[in-house]
């Protein structure tokens, strides 16, 4: 019984002591509510034609701000200051406790003024100018100033909960200087000195905060809070509970903020030691990754947590949601020897990715061209255009050359002409492998002459992706875009419509094939026609396949269907109506006569053989759950087919398809794998074993 006593007497007293604290403050708090509306018929009186346009979430926070600014200077910075003025409570500090009490009434009052008077000046703001302007309040997501109100969605009642963290200082400071307007202006020198290192976490170190820097206010406010009224309570109780000496009370207040802020500063140097190192761990996030041409190194891009570079998000990685991580390091190169088994940082840990160079058409990341081979060349692009590309020879560490971003010399350009050369996917007439480089087609034997210095790069007039055949795209010619189609002579023709066909599939160089969107609803009778792109006529005109895709390969459609219920790939010839099946190496799969087969191409080598995955679902029901089958490779020259997983890996995830038919991927965000070439088979290439990555 004797227990419950003691809460019920200091909530007694805390009670005394408030009602008191507001008798008090009675005077200043009715001057705040006469000046808030005063200020607001002035301005509104001046200036409603501007505050009727401004951002509606800013003449919230605006409102929030003055209302503050005059709770720090009339209550908060008084609130001790007056009682140290006046030599301090010397009736409370005889009695048991009293002096703990005193102090938690005198917070209670304030944090109670701070909201009743936030909500006050949102209020006043918004009847005063419904009773002196005629025009609107402004308007934020369909929502008025007095709905955003009505809500709770009004920024400047949003954010208040931040005015009780900073008020906490005038306390620290008023029980440091007798006088209230000297503690509210130490107070704000105080909180300034405080938060300059955390606005210089906010410019230079990002990633160590939240996803969201809305998010990191809460954990910054919180600590900023406990330590100003630690501090307070400290300089209150041990200073002026025993003696009446200033500098007793700001020497205790100083040692707890000195002990504070140093412990915080220790915790964030630690974490920031622990965030700065990327190691080959289970923190580990791979966001993209090269083969190198020794078929031995991975170039990779490597962070951990949220990708971030400079706080700005570089490329969002896969699965981060899902492991809760809102953080992340700025992103690296590694380039990873797996036959020495050794990491080696490039471009001496600067936040960099590795990329083909600009300019060179090897590929379409969103078309059959996409390239799955050893890379012989890559470049290490920097997060600013200040930072230099670094050209490198992927069997090695050092690079070729280092140069400013859109320039080129001799060894760049020889580099880039070796490496080009081996991804070449067409031959020319003669044989003769030819491809695209900044926009001028190259070929075998009459490559362009190396500069003799360096040399601005000229991204020249075609901006074009590789077709069967040819190349498909844009070329610029006197200040316009003009699409068409470039052979394996240079030849541009262009397309006989105006309009240009966004992300169109090519039976070949010459031929396109276009749906019928007008029986898009009768999925079941939809027409394919081949159209001539040079002159828009209708060469062909079938009833459309059930489930087919343009592979790369010219004249023929790759077809998939139901056969005795097992799943059947063809080369279909649209132009002929003839089918060519491809024979499956392996076990076959399942496949229902009700089902479509969706089927999306991943990338191909140069050497004709194409990665594509599949997944189905009922004809009836075009918009119901998929039902996976797998990854598959096909090859054209042997007609043959090969399931290397049943698993679907997201798109980007793909690296290279090695010689023997296996697949190098990116699993799971987390490491790199070799799968196949037998269905089953799988091997964790990095991390290795012994740094976190599994058999």
């Amino acid at each position: 019984m004797n227990l419950m006593r003691i809460p019920l007497r200091f909530a007694q007293r805390v009670f005394a002591w408030t009602v008191k604290e507001l008798r008090e403050r009675l005077p200043v708090v009715i001057g705040i509510l006469i000046a808030l509306p005063i200020l607001y018929v002035l301005a509104i009186t001046t200036f409603s034609t501007h505050l009727s346009t401004a951002p509606a979430d800013k003449l919230e926070l605006a409102l929030a701000g003055v209302t503050l600014l005059l709770v720090w200077f009339g209550l908060a910075g008084d609130t001790l200051a007056g009682e140290v003025m006046g030599g301090g409570p010397s009736l409370v500090r005889r009695q048991p406790h009293g002096m703990l009490s005193l102090f938690v009434a005198k917070l209670l009052v304030l944090g109670l003024l701070t909201v009743g008077l936030a909500l006050y000046a949102q209020h006043m703001f918004s009847w005063a100018w419904q009773a002196l302007a005629s025009e609107p309040l402004p308007t934020s997501a369909a929502k008025t100033f007095g709905d955003r109100l009505a809500d709770g969605t009004n920024a400047g009642l949003m954010v208040t909960w931040l005015a009780l963290p900073l008020l906490s200082w005038p306390l620290v400071t008023g029980a440091w200087i007798g006088r209230s307007g000297a503690a509210s202006l130490a107070a704000l020198l105080l909180v300034g000195m405080l938060a300059v290192p955390a606005w210089l976490v906010l410019k230079y170190a990002p990633w160590l905060l939240p996803w969201t820097r809305s998010e990191a206010l809460g954990p910054i406010a919180l600590a900023l809070g406990l330590v100003g009224v630690g501090t307070a309570l400290v300089s209150w109780l041990v200073g002026w509970g025993r003696q009446r000496r200033p500098w007793t009370p700001a020497l205790a207040g100083a040692v707890t903020v000195l002990v504070c802020v140093g412990s915080i500063g220790g915790w964030a140097y630690a974490d920031f030691r622990a965030w700065s190192v990327v190691r080959p761990d289970d923190s580990l996030r791979i966001a993209a990754a090269y083969m190198g041409a020794d078929g031995d190194s991975l170039w990779l891009t490597v962070h951990k947590g949220l990708p971030f570079a400079d706080g700005k998000v570089v490329h969002l990685g896969r699965g981060v949601e899902a492991d809760g991580l809102k953080r992340g390091t700025p992103i690296r190169t590694w380039r990873v020897d797996l036959a020495r088994r050794c990491v080696d940082v490039m471009a001496d840990g600067e936040p960099t990715w590795p990329s083909l160079p600009n300019g060179c058409a090897t590929g379409d990341p969103f078309g059959p061209q996409r390239l799955l081979c050893p890379t012989p060349v890559l470049c290490l692009f920097g997060t600013s255009e200040e930072q230099p590309v670094r050209y490198y020879d992927t069997r090695h560490t050092e690079p070729v050359a280092t140069l400013p971003r859109g320039t080129c010399d001799a060894r760049a350009h020889r580099l880039l002409q070796a490496g080009l050369r081996e991804l070449a996917v067409h031959r020319d007439t003669a044989g003769r492998r030819v491809w695209i480089r900044h926009g001028h087609l190259e070929r075998e034997g009459g490559e362009a002459p190396a500069p003799d210095h360096v040399v601005p790069i000229d991204f020249g007039r075609m901006r074009v992706s590789p077709v069967p055949g040819g190349w498909t795209g844009l070329v610029h010619d006197r200040g316009e875009d003009h699409p068409g189609v470039v052979d394996t002579e240079g030849r541009f023709q262009a397309f006989a419509t105006a309009e240009f066909r966004v992300s169109p599939q090519f039976l070949d160089l010459d031929r396109l094939l276009v749906v019928d969107r007008r029986r898009w609803e009768d999925s079941e009778n939809r027409r394919l026609k081949v159209v001539d792109v040079l002159t828009d006529e209708l060469v062909v005109e079938r009833e459309e396949p059930r489930s087919w895709t343009a592979l790369g390969v010219a004249g023929t459609l790759l077809v998939a269907r139901s056969l005795d219920d097992r799943l059947a790939f063809s080369f279909w010839d649209p132009i002929h109506d003839e089918h060519s099946r491809l024979a499956w190496l392996g076990q076959e799969l399942p496949l229902a006569a009700s089902e479509r087969v969706t089927l999306q191409v991943v990338g191909r080598r140069p050497d004709g053989r194409v990665v594509l995955y599949a997944h189905a679902k009922q004809a009836a029901h075009p918009f119901g759950s998929d039902r996976p089958l797998g990854v598959m490779v096909v090859d054209p020259d042997r007609r043959q087919m090969r399931l290397v997983t049943p698993s679907m890996p997201p798109f980007q995830s793909f690296v290279a398809l090695d010689d023997d038919g296996s697949l190098v991927l990116i699993e799971d965000d987390r490491r790199i794998v070799r799968l196949g070439p037998e269905r089953g088979q799988r091997e964790v290439l990095f991390p290795f074993p012994s740094e976190g990555g599994d058999q």
